[in-house]
């Protein structure tokens, strides 16, 4: 079996999020992660261990998948320890093969089964997700600050966040999900359009104060905007 996708000098992962006809795409290296496309999860090797960094949104409490935060302990039998052994087994599946996971989530240690969707033998180096919403909901992802987040009647909720882009600022406050984006620098942002304008202008360099807030809880992160971000491009 030809396995060339894995071998490349430079590779690029894109997570496609969808918002009615419009779609965004952040593209960030590939050669620290795996992407599951059965589970359409995003795998990176963190502390030692293969830790899922990103998944799709759960569209059914019936279906077993992988969820953010999950640790792959096996796959089809082999134990893996680091992302390359992981890429080569995952590589080595044919499709239409029956593909085991074994995985630690908390506590508890089982395996999801799933069938190969298709063989890893293509030279391409993008890697795309789409995500959207698992109940119909305005699903949109804020590349400046590595967060998935949906409008809803509460306002613009955090329901994912992706460490591999997020400001270093917001990777020490811990847990993000379900928080309310309430104010940027004291101004309320009515939609995702909102937070982008208003992230847009700010200077490179200087900091900028965003609010999060979780019924009676909340959090006030100082951010010093980069001079760079993952490339966001949308079309109709």
């Amino acid at each position: 079996m030809k396995r060339t996708s894995f071998f490349f000098f430079l590779s690029f992962l894109c997570l496609v999020a969808s918002t009615g006809n419009a779609q965004q795409t952040m593209q960030f290296s590939g050669e620290s992660s795996l992407l599951i496309k059965e589970y359409v999860a995003m795998v990176v090797e963190e502390d030692g261990a293969l830790t899922v960094a990103f998944a799709r949104p759960k569209l059914n409490a019936t279906i077993d998948q992988l969820e953010k935060g999950d640790v792959l302990l096996m796959m089809n039998g082999k134990r893996m320890s680091t992302l390359a052994d992981l890429k080569d087994q995952y590589a080595s599946i044919p499709k239409g093969e029956e593909l085991k996971i074994g995985i630690r989530r908390g506590e508890e240690r089982f395996i999801l089964r799933t069938t190969r969707s298709s063989d890893d033998n293509s030279s391409g180096t993008v890697r795309t997700i789409t995500m959207g919403s698992g109940d119909g909901g305005d699903a949109n992802v804020i590349a400046e600050l590595g967060l998935v987040v949906e409008t809803t009647e509460e306002g613009i909720v955090i329901k994912q966040t992706v460490p591999i882009i997020m400001p270093n600022e917001l990777k020490t406050e811990g847990a993000l999900e379900d928080y309310v984006i309430a104010e940027i620098n004291g101004k309320t942002p009515e939609s995702t359009d909102d937070i982008k304008a208003i992230i847009k202008g700010i200077d490179v360099g200087s900091t900028y104060t965003l609010l999060l807030k979780k019924g009676d809880q909340s959090k006030e992160v100082s951010i010093k905007k980069a001079s760079s971000k993952p490339t966001v491009s949308s079309g109709n």
